[in-house]
This record gives structure tokens, sequence and C-alpha cells, in this order.
């Protein structure tokens, strides 16, 4: 049998490495097997690219064609790692924080116009997913931090977590370019509506931060609505209990709401 395989996107400091725990934990505490991978694999041969790319060794990227070879390094680590990734497949649930999604808005968005990003997105797809037949997740989910906010919260991040950051620098050249976290942002509301992938928005209608508790409740409710993991009948029964469970409390909300 396969398992799911799920994947957590946003910008940088959006979040998502708490949510990628806790989802974790939910598993570890309901006896699901899991597997979790973040990309980049920093420090990885197979990453031996991205990390000399996001130190500044190749310039930055400012045009098309630059953001194919941008491109290409992030998806060669994920080659490096793919028949890992398949055989984790088989033995439990996949959680990814980034995957080949993350290439799409960070390189798309130097398209000069949405066909154009499109266009892009799509050349992506077939290289990853054809050429190097990587496997297609089940399910992405967007983890929505509006970019001004999470500049803020990328300054507090603790330094063990930049261990692959050359010559003493806090941030990689895609953190330090304000811009592009914006306009990867922007990429990613579009990519969600194009693709299809639920939205977790961090901020309420005011601009202020949910609880990581309130956005982790909507994180679980998303993936039992979307059916990624109920739909596997022959997992353990741990799983069976917990989806099922949830499904009951989310029917009842929705008669009584």
């Amino acid at each position: 049998m396969t398992y799911p395989m799920l994947v957590i996107e946003g910008i940088d400091a959006s979040g998502k490495g708490e949510q990628r725990d806790r989802l974790s934990a939910l598993c570890e505490a309901s006896g699901i097997p899991y597997h979790v991978v973040s990309y980049p694999r920093y420090g990885e041969k197979g990453c031996y690219f991205v990390d000399r790319y996001l130190n500044g060794h190749y310039g930055k990227v400012t045009n098309v064609s630059e953001a194919k070879r941008a491109s290409l390094f992030y998806a060669l680590d994920r080659f490096d790692f793919k028949k890992e990734l398949e055989d984790m497949r088989e033995t439990g649930v996949v959680i990814l924080d980034r995957y080949v999604s993350s290439n799409y808005a960070y390189q798309a968005q130097f398209g000069e116009n949405w066909d154009e990003r499109g266009e892009l997105v799509d050349w992506i797809k077939d290289v990853e997913y054809n050429i190097l037949g990587l496997p297609k997740p089940d399910l992405v989910l967007f983890i929505h931090m509006p970019w001004d906010i999470a500049s803020q919260l990328l300054e507090r991040k603790a330094p063990e977590t930049r261990e692959y950051i050359e010559g003493g620098k806090k941030k990689d050249i895609h953190e330090a370019d304000v811009e592009r976290q914006r306009r990867a942002e922007e990429t990613y509301l579009w990519l969600a509506e194009r693709e299809g992938w639920p939205v977790i928005r961090c901020a309420d209608d005011s601009g202020g931060l949910r609880s990581i508790d309130d956005i982790h409740r909507e994180v679980v409710e998303t993936l039992v609505r979307r059916e990624v993991l109920p739909k596997y009948v022959t997992l353990p029964a741990p799983i069976r209990r917990l989806t099922g469970a949830l499904l009951d409390r989310i029917s009842k909300e929705d008669k009584n709401g």
C-alpha cells in the first residue's frame, strides 16, 4: 500500500515548521506511522548547489532564464532523495516541509505577467514530475503568513537554524530579499487558487495573528475535510479512529452551523 504524502508550504518564517512538528506529534500520539522530510536538505550532497546558491555564489535571480537555472538546483536535491521518499510512502504518512511547490512560488514570480508565470510553473512541473519522476503529493497546504509580519518573525529565528549560511550572516539571499518574499506571498496566493490548494490564514481579518493552536486545529480539520487520510481505509486502526472522530465532530458542526 501507499500512504498519503502531505506538503506544508509557505514563505520563510510563516510557521510551517511549527505545524510540521505538531502534525508529527499528532501522528506519534495516535500511533500513526509517519516520516518527516524538510527541503532543502541543507548539508547533504544532493543539496550542494542549493547551499552555494543561497550563499550567493551564483548571483541573484533576475529573470525567467535564471529562475529556471535556480529551480534545477532544488529539483536535483529532491531527485537525490527520490528513492528514499518512495520507500517512505510504503511505510507511513509522509509530511513534507516544502516540496516542488516551493519552486513554483520562488521561481515563477520572475515571469513578467501571470501567463508567463503559469508557463514557468508548468515547465517546473514537467522537469520534476515527468523528467525526474518525483512522486506527486496528495495534498499541498499553504500556510499564509502576510509577508510584512513574516519578515519581522524572521529576525527572531534562532542562529542554530541557519547553519548552512556562510560568513556569519543571519539570512540567505532569499530571506534577505524583502521584495522577493513579498512576491512569493503574492505568487503563493495565486498558486493556491490555480492549483486548488487549501489556504490556512495565520492572520485574522483585523490583521492580528491567530494562535498557533487555532491554526493547527484548522490544519487538522482541513486534512479531514479533504479526505486525504480517511480515503486510505487500510491504514492502521488508530488513524481510522482519529479521522472518524474528527469527521463526526465536523459533521455535527456543519449541521449546526
